[in-house]
């Protein structure tokens, strides 16, 4: 089991690596809208004004974090528990909401993939409800467990993080998020795999980024870092912290991917964008002397250069 400061000293690596990989996806995204404006396409606003509510959040998240964990590796745990715990709820709360929002987002690509066919989609639906529920639960009963404490000692709020109803707010938060990523990923590769197996029927190749893109668009490894911590937090370890730092940035970098990857058209689910073609990239191709009037023709495609 890693020590507390090595346990700071992991958490503060991963979360600042992933912070910049987030700020990355972000870039190549704004990127890709820029593109499509000057190609004349239309551009997915909600997508993008999503992704930048859920980096705001994930930043703010991050620098609390760093914040916090930069005073405890310098100065050890406060003695004063209540200021400290109210610091980590609202930490806890804007993860929360992140993580809403990722499975919102991974809920609504499934029901893409599927042809819009709400049957796919009812169990996720119901499971992103119970989560903001639960979430709700843990928040409020979070909050007011602080004001209950009897003494401002930080021994106290650890110890009430593990009572009733606050552990059982938090277990029912935790497994219903493990279920419903898991439940996304499964649908998602499904798909994916099955498009895939028809393709390699079709064309007769398969591809080793094929198997990436599908790891990447299915949300696996998102939902992989919900399943590492559900068994480090049943078995209490103090590892469980910086999965969930992890998987705070995870919650905005999986759907960050799956909207870069459309855009580029990498999914494996993509439909090609017909090219759009502008009234003055039209060339009229020039009759040669020896032609009669009959073999006159309009090529959108051939240039005059071309032609001759």
């Amino acid at each position: 089991m890693m020590s507390a400061k090595e346990t700071l000293i992991v958490s503060m690596f991963c979360l600042s690596f992933l912070q910049g990989v987030f700020t990355l996806l972000l870039g190549i995204l704004l990127y890709f809208a820029v593109s499509r404006n000057r190609l004349g396409r239309r551009r997915n606003w909600p997508g993008l004004v999503i992704i930048g509510v859920m980096y705001l959040a994930s930043s703010t998240r991050f620098f609390m974090t760093f914040h916090q964990n930069l005073k405890t590796f310098g100065r050890g745990l406060p003695k004063h528990g209540i200021s400290w715990a109210k610091f980590e709820l609202v930490q806890v709360s804007i993860e929360l909401f992140g993580c809403l929002m990722a499975d919102s987002l991974l809920t609504w690509r499934t029901w893409i993939v599927y042809r819009r066919d709400w049957s796919f989609v009812i169990f996720p639906v119901c499971l992103t409800v119970a989560l903001a529920v639960s979430s709700a639960g843990f928040v409020r009963s979070s909050y007011v467990g602080i004001k209950q404490l009897p003494a401002d000692d930080l021994q106290a709020v650890l110890r009430q993080a593990r009572l009733h109803p606050v552990l059982t707010w938090a277990m029912l938060t935790i497994c219903i998020s493990t279920v419903t990523n898991v439940f996304l990923t499964v649908l998602l590769a499904t798909k994916l795999l099955m498009h895939h197996r028809a393709m390699r029927a079709t064309l007769g190749f398969s591809t080793l980024v094929f198997e990436s893109l599908v790891i990447v668009e299915s949300g696996a490894l998102y939902s992989v870092a919900w399943v590492v911590y559900l068994i480090l937090f049943f078995l209490d370890h103090n590892a469980s912290v910086v999965v969930l730092g992890i998987i705070s940035q995870l919650a905005g970098i999986a759907p960050t991917l799956i909207i870069v990857l459309v855009s580029a058209g990498l999914s494996p689910v993509s439909q090609p964008v017909p090219p759009v073609i502008k009234p003055h990239d039209i060339t009229f191709a020039q009759p040669s002397k020896d032609a009669d009037i009959e073999s006159l023709s309009m090529d959108p495609v051939k240039s005059l250069d071309e032609d001759r």
